[in-house]
C-alpha cells in the first residue's frame, strides 16, 4: 500500500494511506451504477407522462405537454450528470462509490476540499476518462489523475463509519461546562483540522500526532493548565468549540 505525506496548516505531518487504481476503477463502477439506476428511475418517470398525453386528442395541447415533460426531463438529467460533483461537495468528499468503499477526496494540505476544487477536478473528468486518468494515477507518485494534480487534491483511504462527530458539532450534555475559554479565538477550519488529526491517529493507530497538534496549540492559546492525557484535551477542545459557537 501506498502513503502520502501531507502537512496540515498546523504543521503536523500525517501519512495518509492512498485509494489506488483497482479502488478507484471499483468507485466509478459503483458510481455508474448508481447513475444508470437513477437514469432508468427518471425515464420510467418521464416516459409515463408523456403517454399520459395521448388521451387527450388534441393535437396542440399535447405538443405543448410534451414540450413542458421532455423540458422537465432535461433539468432533471441534471443532477446525474453532475452526481459526483453534488455527492462530494455534500457528503464530506464522498460519492456513494466512495463512500461504500471507505474513500474520499481531501486537498493535499489534508483539509476538505471545497467545491472550488471539486468543482476544477470534476471539469477534466472528461479527460480523464480517456484512460489519461488511469495512467495518471499508476504513474504519479500519489496516486493522482489529471484533476486531482490541477485541483490539488488527494484521494485517500478512511476506515471509519461517519456519524455526527465526523463534523464540527458535537452533541452536549445537559448543563455542560465550557473549560477552555481560548475556543473563542479558534475557527472552523481549525476545528476541522482537530477532527482529521484525531481519526486519522485513530484508524491508522500514530497516536504521536495527537500529541504534537495537542502541544501546538497549547502553546499557541496559552493553555498551561491541562489536567487530560493529549487525546482528551483536543476532544475537550471540539467540545468547547461546539458548545461554544453552537448551544450556547
Amino acid at each position: 500500500m501506498d502513503f502520502a505525506k501531507v502537512n496540515t496548516t498546523q504543521n503536523v505531518p500525517i501519512n495518509y494511506e492512498l485509494a489506488g487504481l483497482g479502488m478507484r476503477l471499483l468507485a466509478i463502477m459503483l458510481d455508474s451504477i448508481f447513475r444508470s439506476v437513477y437514469f432508468f428511475i427518471l425515464y420510467l418517470i418521464f416516459f409515463a407522462g408523456l403517454m399520459r398525453s395521448n388521451y387527450t386528442g388534441d393535437y396542440f395541447q399535447n405538443d405543448n405537454y410534451n414540450q413542458i415533460i421532455i423540458g422537465f426531463y432535461i433539468l432533471f438529467t441534471l443532477p446525474g450528470l453532475l452526481l459526483n460533483l453534488i455527492c462530494e461537495t455534500f457528503l464530506n468528499g464522498q460519492s456513494f462509490g466512495k463512500m461504500i468503499l471507505g474513500i474520499k477526496v481531501i486537498k493535499e494540505d489534508g483539509s476538505q476540499a471545497n467545491f472550488s476544487s471539486q468543482l476544477l477536478r470534476s471539469m477534466f473528468r472528461i479527460v480523464d476518462h480517456m484512460f489519461v486518468g488511469l495512467i495518471s494515477v499508476a504513474v504519479t507518485d500519489k496516486s493522482q489523475r489529471l484533476g486531482d494534480l490541477v485541483a490539488k487534491t488527494l484521494v485517500v483511504r478512511v476506515n471509519h463509519k461517519y456519524s455526527i462527530h465526523n463534523t464540527i458539532l458535537y452533541r452536549q450534555v445537559q448543563a455542560y461546562n465550557l473549560v477552555y475559554n481560548q475556543v473563542a479565538l479558534m475557527n472552523d477550519e481549525e476545528v476541522n483540522i482537530i477532527k482529521e488529526v484525531i481519526d486519522f491517529s485513530y484508524t491508522q493507530n500514530q497516536p504521536e500526532h495527537i500529541n504534537k497538534l495537542a502541544k501546538k496549540l497549547q502553546v499557541k492559546y496559552g493553555i498551561t493548565s491541562v489536567s487530560t492525557n493529549n487525546a482528551d484535551f483536543l476532544n475537550t477542545l471540539l467540545k468547547d468549540y461546539s458548545y461554544y459557537n453552537f448551544e450556547k
